[in-house]
């Protein structure tokens, strides 16, 4: 043993800086060493750090950006260490003596690992990783909602709210700086209220469908800005809910300009209206993707990536138009098609934001003569004008066509669709009902995105709003 102090007077005395899980032994001596006391020993307890809270691989709350840092320990003076990889931790706190910290300003979406140590690092506790999460975005159900049914009453009576989050008004168009007012034309000014009140937004899209008028709108500041300002005067007048942006050319023809100009015009509105509306105010942008343009994809006439961020979704709806084809199907939403323009559009926005378009219609067609007559048939055939909607029929006659008996049902498997034929009239229809659009919600699903666009609400039953399609559509969305 050594002598570690000498000639106190006192029967205490007090040793720090001792080891932790260290055994010591002890005497002490008096009158000069002529009197010794018995030999004791004892043990210090080894240091330790338990890491309590958050658990070790805990996911927080969504849109939680802060945490309490938690542990037990017998030491008094911790430093702790933060990163979001667990081979490089940086310490963020020194010499604190309290067994919790609050560590705020975390990133969501992100992993972070954390460790305590003590003692001049003599003793450090095991890493524990957490991570943060946003808030998985609320499913869009976005009901079309336009009357395509010739003579048939479709107000806002006919809606069936419980069945959609969103319903996309179509459509308004501007000229000489002013919008149309194609709702208040049309006898729907009770829609907004309707929609409201059943806690439904209400999007306006406003169509352009001329390509020497979309440059003009988008040419430059002045133009845009004459632009923006006719879309706030009609929501002061309105008080909608959002407007999709859907300008519709006849081909690939935007220019690196165009493009441009386009982004500025997304770009523009979401800065104005942040400030004039709310930034809650919704902004959307659409395309089709149409096979009589083989090479339009619903990307080449915009630059995605540099808008994509300011817009709430994007709205995609495929289908087919023209003549009947001899090389592909005629289906009016292929399969195929259908999963083809999803991985492409997924490579420029991302899930969180794109809304696909199913159908409530079918595509009919006249003097269609075949002896293997299919969805991809060689048949030769005109387009049927139907009612004064050029070839297309919506579901509900398309039910009620099966009802009368005189059609043919068939099933294609390459595109995943169904078609009826009447030999006697021959008249073919390709359409879409619960079994093919289930495969086109499997892939909607599947890739999480986050909404369903359809096309359109009146297209289905709605007499008694039964809406077979558009429930089992809802349905699946909220799975």
């Amino acid at each position: 043993m050594i002598e570690i102090q000498t000639d106190t007077q006192t029967t205490v005395y007090e040793k720090t800086g001792l080891t932790l899980g260290e055994t010591y032994y002890w005497a002490v001596s008096g009158e000069d060493e002529a009197v010794i006391s018995d030999t004791f020993s004892f043990s210090t307890t080894e240091g330790y750090i338990q890491l309590l809270s958050p658990e070790d691989e805990e996911v927080l709350p969504e849109n939680n950006s802060s945490v309490t840092l938690s542990w037990e320990s017998n030491l008094s003076e911790f430093d702790i260490y933060l990163g979001t990889a667990s081979d490089n931790l940086i310490e963020i706190q020194t010499d604190i003596q309290t067994k919790e910290y609050e560590k705020t300003g975390l990133t969501l979406g992100e992993t972070y690992y954390w460790a305590v140590s003590g003692e001049n690092e003599a003793v450090i506790s095991d890493t524990f990783s957490f991570s943060t999460q946003s808030s998985a975005p609320a499913k869009i159900v976005l009901g079309g909602y336009r009357s395509y049914v010739p003579n048939v009453a479709y107000d806002n009576t006919n809606v069936d709210y419980s069945v959609i989050t969103h319903l996309l008004f179509e459509y308004e168009t501007y000229d000489s700086g002013a919008l149309s007012e194609n709702w208040q034309i049309s006898g729907e000014w009770g829609l907004l209220a309707t929609a409201q009140t059943n806690n439904v937004k209400l999007i306006v899209t406003i169509l352009e469908d001329n390509d020497d008028e979309i440059n003009a709108i988008i040419a430059d500041e002045n133009s845009r800005t004459t632009f923006i300002d006719a879309l706030k005067t009609y929501y002061n007048t309105n008080n909608v809910d959002g407007f999709n942006i859907h300008f519709q050319r006849s081909g690939n023809t935007a220019t690196a300009e165009n493009r441009t100009n386009f982004s500025s015009l997304i770009n523009e509105m979401r800065a104005d209206f942040d400030t004039s509306i709310g930034s809650d105010f919704i902004i959307s942008v659409s395309d089709l993707s149409v096979r009589v343009h083989p090479d339009w994809t619903g990307i080449s006439n915009y630059n995605w990536n540099e808008f994509v961020d300011v817009i709430d979704f994007a709205v995609l709806m495929p289908f087919a138009l023209g003549e009947w084809p001899t090389t592909e199907t005629n289906a009016n939403v292929d399969y195929n098609d259908f999963v083809s323009e999803m991985s492409i559009m997924k490579d420029s926005i991302s899930k969180e934001k794109l809304v696909f378009g199913v159908a409530t219609y079918g595509l009919e067609w006249a003097n269609a003569v075949s002896a293997a007559l299919g969805v991809s048939a060689s048949a030769t055939a005109s387009i049927k004008d139907y009612d004064g909607w050029s070839q297309y029929v919506t579901y509900h006659t398309i039910v009620d066509s099966i009802d009368g008996g005189n059609f043919t049902i068939s099933w294609d498997e390459t595109s995943k669709t169904p078609f009826i034929y009447n030999s006697t009239s021959q008249m073919f229809i390709s359409y879409d009902d619960s079994v093919s659009i289930g495969h086109k919600m499997d892939e909607i699903i599947d890739n999480d995105l986050v909404g369903v666009y359809i096309r359109s609400l009146d297209a289905d039953v709605f007499d008694g709003k039964e809406y077979p399609l558009v429930k089992y559509i809802y349905s699946r969305m909220n799975e």
